[in-house]
């Protein structure tokens, strides 16, 4: 169940459309405006409310409503689940450090174990 609600869910397809369009020309344009709003007060309230939030709340309904209906586990930390979906492609995206779509995959992988069960049963 949890397999198949990472696959097709609104969310994973979010991420999808995120780690596809980090790759070209939109990913460029975000990289800018992040840099930019370390400077500009005006710019990064502006970013926030019409990039940022919009994408954190479908997120948030989403991972609420699979919780509600026993699709994950029931006392995961939601925030925490957002932040690690979508870190690693924020941070490539603004280091350069590797692809964009590995990273996707990667917390795609992290997300569907820790949906699981909690990740302090694993030794790292």
């Amino acid at each position: 169940m949890v397999t198949e609600f990472l696959k097709a869910s609104p969310r994973q397809l979010q991420m999808h459309r995120t780690a596809t369009s980090f790759r070209g020309r939109v990913g460029a344009l975000v990289r800018a405006l992040l840099a930019e709003t370390q400077f500009d007060p005006e710019l990064a309230k502006a970013f926030c409310e019409n990039w940022t939030l919009p994408r954190h709340k479908l997120v948030v309904g989403i991972l609420e409503e699979a919780i509600g209906q026993g699709g994950i586990r029931s006392h995961i930390d939601v925030e925490a689940a957002i932040n690690l979906s979508y870190a690693p492609m924020y941070y490539r995206l603004q280091m350069g450090t590797g692809p964009i779509f590995k990273a996707y995959k990667r917390s795609s992988f992290l997300l569907l174990v820790w949906f699981r069960e909690p990740l302090y049963r694993y030794a790292f």
